[in-house]
């Protein structure tokens, strides 16, 4: 198969399963939280490879750190205690390098990139249950889909099409600024189809010069989100962070877009509601 057609193929079978899941809530926390690990999973096997059993053990216990605020959603518990007992957690990690003798640049060293991981991957992933909370959250996580997804088709076949100036080369060779500026294109489009659609059934969508203002952002954070990943993975020498979706990679691979804009989606929404 090409890999057009995989493309085609893996968001044919991945995006209804997302936007499925955000009925009931559970459903959508567990999916959340299935793909979180995913995430925790590449992530950490970037910093070190586990060889042996003990490694891999202290692996997937990393990884289920990173869940804990979730464990506590699904437990009917604030995700404040989730978020609290992960910092508890962290804290070990910390003890555990003074015990192993680890000098204060390596200690600093492992410690800001495992923080960074879990500020970015659990953090991240916890802003889609609070936008799925809000008053209107569906239509909101289902808006963040829709553009995001658009911005990176649109981005691909505009860059296939007329791609000719390079967009941050030094991270990913392939982008171009006509591919950036028609993934753009795309996300505007997406996002005044979405509010047609949506306030015609009655979903709680803001103003379409709102709709509009936020589908710009949600492009632009998505287009910086993945080459946020770009740069991991130039930097960990992989081309895919994992295999999991066929013809798009890894969790990483596939939400660094929606991860990256979901945090100032929520942001506006918030304003946007309080006022």
């Amino acid at each position: 198969m090409t890999n057009f057609q995989l493309r085609v193929l893996t968001s044919a079978i991945y995006f209804p399963l997302l936007i499925l899941s955000v009925y009931p809530r559970d459903i959508f926390v567990i999916f959340i939280c299935i793909l979180l690990a995913g995430a925790l999973h590449e992530y950490f096997r970037f910093l070190s490879w586990p060889v042996s059993t003990q490694q891999f053990i202290r692996h997937l216990l990393l990884v289920a750190a990173g869940l804990l605020p979730f464990l506590a959603l699904l437990l009917n518990q604030p995700i404040l205690l989730g978020i609290l007992a992960l910092g508890v957690v962290y804290q070990i990690h910390l003890v555990r390098g003074m015990v192993e003798r680890l000098s204060f640049e390596e200690l600093l060293k492992n410690s800001k990139a495992h923080l960074f991981g879990y500020l970015y991957l659990t953090g991240l992933f916890s802003v889609l249950i609070l936008l799925r909370d809000q008053p209107g959250g569906e239509s909101f996580v289902w808006f963040l889909l829709f553009v995001v997804g658009a911005t990176d088709t649109g981005a691909y076949f505009v860059g296939k099409w007329r791609g000719r100036t390079p967009f941050f080369e030094w991270i990913s060779p392939k982008k171009t600024w006509e591919g950036f500026v028609g993934g753009l294109f795309f996300a505007l489009v997406v996002s005044f189809v979405c509010h047609a659609v949506f306030t015609h059934f009655h979903f709680l969508m803001p103003p379409l010069w709102l709709s509009l203002v936020m589908g710009l952002i949600v492009g632009l954070a998505s287009a910086f989100g993945d080459l946020l990943v770009s740069s991991m993975k130039r930097q960990y020498k992989v081309k895919d962070a994992g295999k999991l979706f066929m013809g798009h990679g890894g969790v990483l691979d596939r939400f660094d877009g929606v991860l990256f804009a979901g945090l100032p989606l929520l942001l506006i929404v918030l304003i946007w509601s309080a006022f």
